[in-house]
């Protein structure tokens, strides 16, 4: 091996920062990683918390969402690349229309299930209109004619 080779994985290994926590030795690039893992976290969690509080406890309507969109996509990030199934619909409340999305494998496993025009169930809290879910248990219809909110 030339010593060019040899400088440059040296440089590699000294380069690396390590920091002994509890007398493991651990590299400082997976310690920040999961930091921040930890940061975002602590984000999200209480905001789940308070949109299914707004969703159980709170004002809520029940409204039929039109079908707009369907398909599926590669997420971007760092890992695997495999494709998840969306869907995009529209509901009115008060002669106002929202556009809301649900992206999840399960839709993309059954992706036939789902057309333009077809209807959804979907809950909606009247405290914070962009906080709703989709009623899976009750898949999709025909859509009919519904009197707006």
């Amino acid at each position: 091996m030339s010593k060019k080779k040899m400088s440059k994985k040296n440089k590699k290994t000294k380069n690396s920062i390590y920091i002994n926590i509890c007398g493991l030795k651990v590299n400082g690039t997976i310690l920040v990683a999961m930091a921040i893992m930890l940061i975002l976290l602590a984000i999200n969690i209480p905001i789940q918390r308070h949109r299914k509080n707004l969703l159980e406890n709170g004002n809520t309507i029940v409204v039929n969402a039109e079908i707009v969109d369907v398909g599926k996509r590669t997420p971007g990030g760092l890992g695997a690349r495999s494709s998840v199934g969306y869907i995009k619909f529209k509901y009115y409340i008060e002669n106002k229309m929202f556009i809301g999305h649900s992206e999840s494998f399960y839709i993309s496993n059954n992706i036939e299930k789902y057309h333009i025009g077809d209807c959804i169930e979907v809950i909606v809290s009247l405290d914070d209109e962009e906080v709703y879910e989709w009623n899976k248990s009750k898949g999709t219809f025909k859509c009919e004619e519904q009197d707006d909110i």
